[in-house]
């Protein structure tokens, strides 16, 4: 009951239709990250929740409530955008009572919430400053600590890391993290980042132009892609696509060299294929004793502390490998690549979805 419910919903500007037909339930205390393209309609979704925006068809019932058309205040939301959206001309401290002195709670009370929201996000000795006064960082912890302090049912985060330099986008990703798990609150988060999304969520939801492609757990989402499309944006690098043949034997490549495949069954339907496999199930090699594998040529050697990504070149094929720090390959190499049968997933070449 105390979840959201989006049944059908559908949004349009004038003649250009952005979202049809969505629907997506998430239950009472999930953390639902919403990744995707820019433009996909992310935002547009959170911001019809919050009715910041009017949904043009459909119905959104959150805690069992049917909220399609009330008013922002009538929801129970809290909202943390990009841009912090902070009162300029109030302290730290006003701004955070703002919400409770709204709804008229009693001024004794909204000064033990604010000391305690403010102790929990470390922002104690910045209550008499105003938000010029802070940093990018602290501002966003004021944005956060003005959306916790209400206890609404629903937390709507919209890139709320998206401004901020690394180690304070992990620190504040962290504290997000606790604090929901902490209360349970249902929680909408929306990032373009990969690695976020992976770290927070009990599940992920990939959108396409204004389109839901895949829902399920972190784990689910990158090892199990249902489609061409999720398998590509999801990952950092995304899914190598390599054309193949499958046969009653394998499946064969255009040079003729055959990749052993143990995980897809026999009755596979025979025919083209598009075998996907992420980076780091691609083994290198430069042993051609075995007529397996993808002979390709080195163009590009990424060293990324823990790994490295090897970039090769298969006949006008692009492919990334990611491979250990302390395997090295000369730029103009040639090399074997080589997947591991288990990491191998097909997609049909035309429609994309996964077989």
């Amino acid at each position: 009951m105390g979840g959201l419910d989006l049944r059908r919903v559908s949004k349009r500007y004038g003649a250009t239709e952005v979202m049809r037909d969505l629907s997506l339930q998430i239950p009472e205390g999930e953390f639902a990250v919403f990744l995707g393209p820019s433009g996909c309609g992310k935002s547009t979704l959170l911001r019809m929740v919050a009715g910041l925006e009017r949904a043009t068809g459909g119905s959104i019932q959150l805690a069992g409530k049917m909220v399609t058309h009330l008013p922002p205040s009538q929801r129970d939301v809290g909202f943390v955008f990009q841009f912090y959206a902070l009162y300029p001309h109030l302290t730290v401290r006003d701004n955070l009572a703002f919400p409770l002195e709204a709804v008229g709670v009693p001024w004794r009370e909204r000064a033990v919430r604010v000391n305690d929201v403010a102790a929990a996000v470390g922002v104690t000795d910045l209550l008499s400053a105003l938000p010029r006064q802070l940093s990018g960082g602290d501002q966003q912890r004021v944005s956060l600590a003005r959306a916790l302090i209400r206890r609404p049912r629903l937390w709507l985060m919209d890139e709320p890391l998206g401004t901020l330099d690394a180690a304070v986008r992990a620190s504040l990703g962290a504290f997000i993290h606790e604090q929901q798990r902490r209360h349970r609150v249902t929680t909408l988060f929306v990032t373009h980042d990969q690695e976020e999304a992976m770290q927070l969520a009990d599940r992920v939801v990939v959108m396409e132009a204004g389109r839901i492609r895949q829902v399920g757990t972190p784990t689910d989402i990158h090892d199990a892609p249902r489609s061409r499309f999720v398998a590509h944006f999801v990952g950092s690098p995304g899914m190598n696509f390599i054309p193949a043949t499958r046969t009653a034997q394998g499946l064969c490549l255009a040079d003729g060299r055959h990749l052993t495949v143990q995980n897809v069954a026999a009755t596979d339907v025979v025919g083209p294929v598009i075998v996907g496999v992420r980076p780091q199930w691609l083994q290198v090699t430069t042993d051609e004793s075995e007529n397996v594998g993808i002979v390709a040529t080195v163009v590009l050697d990424e060293y990324q502390g823990d790994h490295r990504l090897l970039h090769a070149d298969a006949a006008g094929l692009r492919l990334v490998a990611r491979i250990p720090a302390a395997q090295r390959h000369a730029l103009g190499a040639q090399v074997i690549l080589v997947p591991h049968a288990e990491g191998i997933r097909l997609f049909d070449p035309h429609s994309g979805a996964a077989r």
